[in-house]
């Protein structure tokens, strides 16, 4: 039977995730705690490190969410310029 496990070392980077050490596993799933780019540490599962199921702490979402936000407020003043309805967001 060949070892199926996934070797990982620390300061590898996934994303904006570094690893540091082993961390506790959960069953079958062998984990990793991380530390994000941002300072936060978190424990990932290795296959979802691998697979980028996980590339940040979630700061990565919130800011692909605010970016998203300002891009989307941005088009809707645009739009309403275009119409002739000034000061309407």
């Amino acid at each position: 039977m060949t070892d199926r496990r996934i070797n990982l070392e620390p300061g590898q980077r996934y994303g904006r995730l570094v690893t540091l050490e082993p961390a506790e596993p959960i069953g079958r799933a062998l984990r990793w705690l991380c530390q994000c780019d941002c300072g936060q540490q978190r424990i990932c599962r290795i296959n979802d490190l691998r697979n980028r199921g996980v590339r940040s702490c979630g700061c990565l979402a919130v800011e692909l969410r605010e970016a998203a936000n300002r891009r989307s407020h941005a088009l809707r003043k645009e739009r309403a310029a275009a119409r002739g309805q000034h000061g309407v967001a």
